[in-house]
């Protein structure tokens, strides 16, 4: 039996495509400091390995008054997401609350309709928190010079 030329192109194609399925991005992109602007205050965020995850410290600059710290953890997930990002207060005394997070879109699951998209780019970063219904930009960074 003889096959169409189209068929055997588009079978090509196809199994080309599946090859070449995208795998869990890699959080190296987070690595170093980032700077965010927003008209009376500065953000800042560092990246870092840390214990099998990633850590991220985050300085709130006002042009008033003390800058306020927070800390980020980023560590592997589960089936349900690639990835679990979890706020650490400095001084908190219950668990951290925590979101499934992905690098690039991701999805809700069953009752759980929050998660964490983070797009690192070379030169930029922007962490948008999801509902079923809303997004929310949490930061929208530059690539910046540790010090």
């Amino acid at each position: 039996m003889k096959v169409s030329p189209v068929l055997s192109s588009l079978a090509a194609l196809l199994s080309a495509c599946a090859a070449a399925a995208p795998v869990a991005p890699d959080a190296s992109a987070l690595r170093g400091c980032w700077i965010e602007r927003r008209g009376d205050q500065t953000i800042t965020q560092r990246w870092f390995p840390e214990d099998g995850g990633w850590r991220g410290d985050e300085i709130t600059y006002f042009q008033k008054g003390d800058p306020e710290h927070g800390r980020w953890k980023l560590t592997p997930g589960d089936d349900a997401a690639p990835w679990r990002m979890c706020m650490v207060e400095l001084a908190m005394a219950s668990a951290p609350p925590c979101w499934r997070a992905f690098f690039g879109p991701g999805k809700g699951d069953g009752d759980d309709q929050q998660w964490v998209e983070i797009e690192a780019e070379p030169e930029t970063l922007k962490i948008t928190y999801l509902t079923a219904g809303e997004r929310a930009i949490t930061y929208d960074g530059r690539r910046d010079g540790c010090d």
